[in-house]
């Protein structure tokens, strides 16, 4: 669900977070069903298809979640969670960092 820096941006300000990664849909959804979560971040794409059904599960569990994606406009409105954070270009680790300071 989350890359290395991503992981290091959450600890940085949480640091007794516990941070999953997932780099597969097959493995976010084996985390989803084994652990307990207060906020997950989510790019677009991982392997074995997008990150729209890990967003719809996480609306029915009632976890928040932020979408740290490419292409923003491209996300159906649904699957947005607390908010989109464009990936890439200046600023982008910056907003990033804000968001993940705001959830808390």
């Amino acid at each position: 669900m989350i890359r290395h820096v991503q992981r290091e941006l959450i600890v940085g300000i949480y640091p007794n977070a516990k941070v999953v990664e997932a780099s597969s849909l097959q493995e976010a959804e084996r985390a989803l069903s084994d652990g307990d979560f207060e906020f997950a971040i989510l790019d677009q794409n991982v392997i074995g298809g997008n990150a729209n059904q890990i967003a719809l599960k996480l609306n029915t569990m009632g976890v928040s979640y932020l979408r740290y994606v490419g292409e923003p406009e491209t996300l159906p409105l649904e699957v947005q969670g607390l908010g989109v954070i464009a990936k890439g270009g200046p600023g982008s680790w910056e907003r990033l960092r804000e968001a993940i300071r705001q959830i808390g």
